[in-house]
């Protein structure tokens, strides 16, 4: 009993080192990874200076280090050197990217009538019209949505537009059909 229970502690020690032991060194894993990479670019020449050549094994390692140096290590570093340099002169202006952003929003709360900013919520409704967010109660600023629903006051405008559209489409409706009675008794005569 007491050596399974040493057993398993053991097997917990261990587990939790290795999880301690892993979120120390996940800062360098990009190394590590890097270093998994050139290992696999260059196994098969380690090979074959060992076995075809005849080399020793630390010659053989230290040509290919030196092979790795310059051929991998030094251009990847200037190269990247030499972009840092370049775009650190660049001077970005935010306001280039965001302008268009939200004339694109502007368009499309225009044709749709949502909102798809960060807006603070006013009169904001939902499908049940209660007059808030789906998830936000009350008066509060909504960043986590993209589409909030279209404003009371919106809503209200469009139904008058469509009163007007269809006051304008009654009466031209009207007019033709007084012009063709108009037309009937003048063909009638």
């Amino acid at each position: 009993m007491k050596e399974k229970y040493w057993r398993y502690s053991l097997i917990i020690i261990i587990l939790l080192m290795g999880v301690i032991i892993f979120r120390q060194i996940t800062p360098f894993m990009g190394g590590l990874l890097g270093a998994l990479t050139i290992y696999i670019l260059v196994r098969g020449q380690m090979g074959y200076l060992i076995n075809r050549k005849n080399m020793k094994r630390s010659i053989a390692a230290l040509l290919i280090i030196v092979e790795t140096i310059l051929v991998f290590l030094v251009p990847v570093g200037l190269t990247v050197w030499l972009l840092v340099d370049l775009l650190k002169n660049i001077n970005l202006d935010p306001q280039t990217f965001i302008e268009p952003i939200q004339q694109t929003a502007e368009a499309i709360k225009i044709k749709t009538g949502y909102f798809t900013q960060d807006v603070y919520l006013e009169n904001v409704g939902n499908a049940s019209g209660k007059g808030h967010c789906c998830c936000h109660t009350g008066n509060q600023s909504c960043r986590f949505h993209v589409l909030c629903g279209p404003t009371a006051a919106y809503r209200q405008q469009r139904i008058d537009d469509r009163n007007v559209q269809k006051r304008v489409s009654d009466a031209h409706r009207n007019s033709a059909m007084g012009a063709s009675v108009s037309e009937k008794g003048e063909n009638g005569k």
